[in-house]
């Protein structure tokens, strides 16, 4: 048998290069995807969004008082209303609801607009009692003494009234578990290179403003690249999620952070080798 000679110095600094080079090329692939896809966020004339599942807003009846939390601006009131009064409201389009909270022991109607934007919504009383809308109108009798938490989440629309089959049970199954996971998810999507990036500075105090947008704009691509790692842990995390729960996507957690260390071990055997 014969035994594998020792490399030479030359050869150890031929791997070397050869392994830079290979971590340059991806680099480089990575650096493009990245710009093409913050030049894509950012243009004017292109708008990104995701529409919440559950709107950012709660209304909360509590001992005859109404507390409006989470983002308010979305929320305007109307107005305190007697009831059967007969006052006539403007007529709600596509991108507003009306919410009545109804105390019949003062007689009165408590009316706000809401600005969900398109689609149907629902509200949701203490996270169990789901409340169709009407004509784009929500009706909540409220109560002296109890204590409601409403909630407001995107109907989902039917084409029929006729009892969902098998197949449609597992559609809303895997759309309700894909939606629930990116409104819970630790990360969205592109969030550190959304938060790095500013070009608000560049007409700013010549040059300090352009140069301060330049050192923004490197650190939104370094975040990027890790943006884009992240962004396919936590595709692969939703789909778990969907199969097996939260069992399933913590496993895809973990297996992604054993395998995140193992290849940051390789790199630093490769580079002290």
């Amino acid at each position: 048998m014969t035994e594998a000679l020792p490399l030479s110095r030359t050869e150890r600094r031929a791997r070397h290069r050869s392994l830079s080079s290979r971590l340059t090329i991806i680099l480089v692939a990575l650096l493009a995807a990245t710009l093409l896809t913050a030049s894509a966020c950012s243009s004017q004339n292109v708008e990104v969004s995701f529409q919440p599942f559950t709107l950012p807003v709660k209304i909360t009846w509590k001992k005859g008082e109404i507390e409006i939390s989470g983002e308010r601006d979305i929320v305007t009131p109307v107005g305190t209303i007697k009831i059967n009064a007969g006052v006539t409201l403007e007529e709600p389009d596509e991108e507003f609801f009306y919410v009545t909270l109804r105390d019949k022991q003062r007689d009165v109607d408590h009316v706000y607009k809401v600005n969900a934007g398109a689609g149907a919504f629902h509200a949701v009383v203490n996270g169990t009692t789901h409340i169709q809308a009407e004509n784009r109108h929500v009706l909540i009798t409220v109560k002296e003494g109890e204590i409601k938490t409403i909630e407001f989440r995107k109907a989902q629309s039917t084409l029929s009234q006729e009892k969902p089959g098998p197949v449609d049970k597992v559609i809303d199954h895997i759309v309700g578990r894909w939606n629930e996971y990116w409104e819970s998810t630790w990360h969205p999507p592109f969030a550190w290179a959304r938060w790095a990036y500013d070009d608000s500075t560049m007409g700013a105090v010549p040059p300090f403003g352009f140069l301060w947008f330049l050192v923004r704009l490197v650190a939104a691509i370094i975040l990027g690249l890790i943006d884009l790692v992240l962004l396919a842990l936590c595709f692969l995390a939703a789909i778990a999620f969907i199969i097996g729960g939260t069992v399933l996507m913590n496993i895809v957690y973990g297996i992604a952070a054993l395998i995140g260390l193992f290849i940051l071990f390789l790199l630093v055997l490769a580079l002290f080798e």
